[in-house]
């Protein structure tokens, strides 16, 4: 499986799971900020898709 098939089937099952386990309750259309984020990482770690978050300062240059 490709990198980018194993982030999105592995996405869509961790949510599928997640909503139907009742740990995310809303319904119909919603954002990604509704998701928990550590379950989330946590979940995708065990499928294999390891989540870096790095911080850099931009070098743009705002006058």
């Amino acid at each position: 499986m490709t990198a980018m098939a194993r982030a999105t089937a592995c996405t869509i099952a961790v949510v599928a799971v997640m909503v139907g386990s009742g740990e995310m309750d809303e319904r119909g259309v919603f954002t990604e900020t509704i998701v928990p984020g550590k379950v989330y990482i946590e979940q995708m770690a065990k499928r294999g898709v390891m989540i870096k978050e790095t911080k850099h300062r931009s070098a743009i240059v705002k006058w």
